[in-house]
């Protein structure tokens, strides 16, 4: 697995505008099962339909909203876990908002756990 085509595979389901397109690339990398953990906000969403309906949610209210785009760094491929370093930038190019995502990994190659850390 190549950690940083991962990485883009992730960042799309993050930024595409296209419902149909997201749930296909979330299915494409969530485990049905797979839980996200937002730190420090505290809260969990539990199965991929919760995982997409919150992205979703972010993308709309928050992202799109804003003209916010993400950035992302090299993403590390340790056994199965990746690490992801994150920014998003608002409309003059200047970061907002900073963290890491760590990702665990199915023997298929899907999201089993998401912890997301927010600077």
């Amino acid at each position: 697995m190549n950690a940083n085509e991962f990485a883009q595979t992730y960042l799309s389901v993050w930024k595409t505008t296209d419902d149909g397109e997201r749930s296909l690339l979330a299915k494409k990398l969530f485990a049905e099962d797979a839980v996200h953990h937002i730190s420090p906000a505290g809260v969990s969403f539990t199965g991929r339909e919760d995982v997409e309906a919150n992205i979703a949610r972010v993308h709309k209210e928050q992202i799109a909203a804003h003209g916010l785009q993400f950035r992302v760094g090299d993403a590390v491929l340790n056994g199965n876990a990746i690490q992801l370093p994150w920014e998003i930038a608002g409309p003059a190019g200047d970061t907002v908002k900073s963290g890491t995502d760590f990702f665990v990994l199915d023997e298929d190659g899907r999201i089993t756990a998401l912890y997301m850390f927010q600077g």
